[in-house]
């Protein structure tokens, strides 16, 4: 054992022999600085998240870390006349509280947070979405919720690490006079080499997010003009 370390250890450390420069004490001490640096540096690297750039200096591109498609904006809106000014505010709260049930999708499902049945600002939800014959669940969070009755509404939903996509959704709900526009806007680039394959290529991927988007939307203002449920503003 006594052998092995000291081939191990520099020349500084060891007894006996000539004594080293302070030239030599010096250089050693660099070549030990550095290494000690670079084993930093490389720990640091490894337990950066994907995607996130670790560099000694401020980032030449620091954009380069994206590891998948460009984040792109699938937007949906719908504008819906109701018969008179009154009517339109009793759809349009009904609207606000169906969205806050999550009351969004036709395909996919949410899930709250145990005894929770309405979303809350920060609020953790689960997003169960079927893909090729199979239930991808994934965390979102509930980023931005914004209400002032009778005429403005918006939230907003955002993926957290534990997702397929990484982007966020936002619902808004306008009224001006009986007149009341819903938009659904879907920004999100789709997280890892197999799940973009699975999606069947980028052009089908954009095509279908986009009448994705504006399904959505229509679904949305379907709530305007439905029928009240038990418990409802009628």
């Amino acid at each position: 054992l006594g052998a092995r370390l000291s081939i191990s250890i520099p020349k500084l450390f060891r007894t006996g022999g000539p004594h080293p420069s302070n030239s030599e004490v010096n250089v050693q001490k660099e070549k030990i600085t550095s290494m000690g640096q670079l084993a930093v540096f490389c720990v640091r690297c490894c337990i950066a998240p994907t995607g996130v750039q670790v560099s000694t200096s401020w980032p030449k591109d620091p954009f380069k870390g994206q590891v998948g498609w460009d984040e792109k904006v699938f937007r949906g809106k719908t504008v819906v006349g109701l018969s008179d000014e009154k009517t339109a505010i009793v759809a349009f709260e009904r609207f606000v509280k169906r969205v806050r049930l999550m009351d969004i999708f036709f395909s996919s499902k949410v899930y709250f947070p145990e005894g929770k049945s309405e979303i809350e600002l920060d609020m953790q939800l689960a997003f169960a979405v079927p893909i090729d014959g199979y239930i991808w669940t994934s965390l979102e969070r509930v980023s931005v919720l914004e209400h002032r009755p009778n005429d403005y509404f918006l939230t907003c939903i955002s993926a957290e690490q534990e997702n397929i996509v990484d982007g966020y959704y936002r619902i808004g709900g306008i009224r001006e006079g009986k007149t009341v526009t819903v938009t659904f806007d879907k920004v999100q680039s789709l997280n890892g080499r197999a799940i973009r394959g699975l999606s069947g290529g980028k052009l089908r991927y954009e095509t279908q997010n986009a009448k994705f988007a504006q399904e959505t939307s229509d679904y949305l203002a379907s709530h305007l003009t439905a029928e009240a449920k038990p418990g409802e503003c009628v």
